[in-house]
């Protein structure tokens, strides 16, 4: 009495659920077997079991205005890809463990590369937050100087033992002396100039050349906003007869308007109107 073997099934190599040697898909989980009759299909899928490696890190796409990131994420990457292709072409010699690692350290180098893009691509910003004051001057920045120059130049500041140290764009502030168009590094904030001096006592043996910069008003809306606000202060407390009357016929305009004639008018109304 003879006695049938029972069927080998090889497991699906993303479920695990029995296939069987002519099954192309997996019923359990749809996976696609392009050549399941293959020995060396057959051969990479159970060193992929067997190695279990981990789950593929998914980079998401970068969005508008990154181009020169992208540009600088594929040049760093290229010896990965160049290293991964060596592997692969002694991958018949025994060297699976090798490729494996250089796959997972891919993700990665990407990962390290892409911040270093980010940190070069940064835009410089002012960090004082007084309005007005007064800050110890450390050293200037060409403005051509990136945001990592200004990070790596704010940290040696800090390494010599300045305390609060930032840097003031001198297109945001009226500074005193002008620094020109360079950045200045700086140790505090002060609204007295007798405690910049202060700090700059304690700062002066470290920092040789360090000075005390007088901080004005922001430049630009941040004036603009303030001399706003002061003559609708004046006005509200003091409207004049003509201020009154020049107020009912715009309130009237405002209410005459429709659709584009309202926006278009709406942008040609002054700083300040009196609500008779």
């Amino acid at each position: 009495m003879s006695t049938n073997p029972s069927p080998i099934y090889e497991p699906c190599s993303q479920c695990g659920a029995p296939l069987d040697d002519r099954q192309r898909f997996c019923v359990e989980c749809g996976a696609s077997r392009r050549h399941p009759s293959d020995p060396v299909t057959r051969h990479f899928t159970a060193i992929t079991r067997q190695a279990n490696p981990e789950p593929a890190v998914v980079v998401p796409p970068p969005g508008r205005g990154s181009d020169t990131r992208t540009a600088a994420l594929v040049l760093a990457l290229l010896p990965v890809a160049a290293a991964l292709g060596v592997l692969a072409g002694r991958h018949n010699s025994g060297s699976d463990k090798d490729l494996i690692a250089a796959l997972k350290a891919a993700p990665a180098a990407a990962g390290a590369t892409a911040t270093a893009a980010n940190a070069g691509a940064a835009t410089v910003t002012s960090d004082f937050s007084l309005g007005s004051g007064y800050v110890v001057a450390l050293q200037r920045l060409s403005s051509s100087s990136s945001a990592a120059d200004v990070a790596k130049a704010k940290s040696a500041a800090r390494s010599k033992g300045a305390k609060s140290v930032g840097v003031i764009d001198p297109q945001d502030f009226r500074l005193k002396p002008s620094s020109g168009k360079d950045f200045v590094i700086y140790s505090g904030q002060f609204k007295a100039r007798a405690a910049a001096e202060r700090a700059l006592k304690k700062l002066r043996k470290a920092f040789p050349k360090a000075s005390i910069v007088t901080v004005g008003s922001p430049i630009g809306g941040h004036d603009k906003a303030a001399k706003i606000a002061a003559e609708d202060a004046v006005i509200r407390k003091h409207p004049t007869a003509k201020q009154k009357s020049d107020g009912a016929k715009i309130v009237q305009q405002i209410q005459s308007k429709r659709g584009k004639s309202y926006v278009e008018q709406q942008q040609k109304l002054p700083d300040t109107i009196v609500i008779p």
